[in-house]
């Protein structure tokens, strides 16, 4: 039997933060891949829950690639987009598995993200003149990164919690 349930259910809040901090970080990378899958088979669907950055450098490389208009299939600049989106995209799982063991490489996921979100209010003012556009994806940008935070705190916290300690009672049987 187990006492201080308070504390154990504060472990258990803390432990569900540092998971939905992995599972989001993780949702971006899925949701980006699945972008840029539709951005090479020229769907016209775009998910906000995902990174900007593979996004853009592959679609630049596929407006290269068709002459700014022309119908010509993806090509070497398509490709070269693609490679490094994909090592971005590498780099935005380092802080996934490495959070694994140790929580703190959120904090990496997390500036990624605040990198991320900073390129597309960037591109968005200098195309459209205005972030009105992707307000949505940039308020999800904003929520990831909170979750993320949020994750990396909770295994601070975890870390500096004393250890958990069972305590049993014995009940004579007689």
């Amino acid at each position: 039997m187990q006492f201080n349930s308070s504390e154990q259910n504060y472990r258990a809040h803390l432990q569900q933060q540092l998971s939905v901090a992995r599972r989001t970080l993780l949702g971006v990378v899925v949701m980006t891949l699945i972008n840029l899958v539709l951005l090479l088979t020229d769907g016209d669907t775009y998910l906000v829950f995902s990174a900007s950055i593979p996004y853009y450098l592959t679609f630049l490389g596929k407006v290269i690639d068709n002459g700014f208009g022309a119908m010509i299939e993806n090509g070497t600049y398509t490709a070269t987009g693609l490679v490094m989106a994909l090592a971005i995209l590498a780099v935005y799982l380092l802080p996934w598995f490495g959070s694994k063991k140790r929580g703190g490489w959120l904090y990496l996921g997390a500036g990624l993200l605040c990198l991320d979100l900073l390129a597309l209010a960037a591109v968005s003012l200098l195309l459209f003149d205005s972030i009105t556009g992707t307000a949505v994806d940039i308020l999800i940008h904003i929520v990831a990164i909170v979750q993320i935070g949020k994750g990396a705190k909770a295994y601070k916290t975890l870390k500096d919690l004393p250890p958990e300690i069972s305590y049993t009672v014995v009940t004579d049987n007689l």
